[in-house]
């Protein structure tokens, strides 16, 4: 049985009533097997739970504990989802290194023409920086 099927007349869901009856490892073990922690797909009929989700309803009862559960459990499903996007937006910004590289350091650039200066500051140091190799030191 699929962990969001409501199973009693207001529409509650398996995960309602166990942070209802504050039942911790049952909140767990549905958390574990994918119960949604939001307000599940099937419309519920206004009842004692006021169309409020699990985490709602842990909050509203006082139930910490549960609380946590679902909190961390909503944490861990949001990493995971980030985690998926991170290979797409490291090859997006490597493209966009690229594409960057490209257009600045085209022949004519501003790119071209900051890296020709360091170069040549590099290789021909400025007046004051010669003067001070050329001078002996007085030791």
């Amino acid at each position: 049985a699929h962990p969001d099927v409501p199973i009693c007349e207001n529409g509650a869901t398996p995960l309602m009533i166990a942070v209802v009856w504050n039942h911790k490892p049952l909140v767990e073990v549905l958390l574990k097997h994918g119960a949604a922690i939001g307000t599940p797909v099937a419309v519920r009929v206004a009842g004692p739970y006021k169309c409020n989700n699990a985490l709602d309803i842990a909050r509203q009862r006082g139930r910490i504990g549960a609380a946590e559960l679902i909190v961390q459990e909503r944490a861990r499903r949001r990493l995971g989802r980030l985690r998926r996007l991170v290979f797409l937006v490291g090859h997006f910004l490597l493209a966009l290194q690229e594409v960057f590289a490209e257009i600045h350091y085209r022949p004519g650039g501003a790119g071209e023409q900051c890296a020709a200066l360091d170069f040549y500051e590099r290789v021909h140091p400025s007046k004051l920086e010669l003067e001070a190799q050329l001078q002996p030191n007085h030791t």
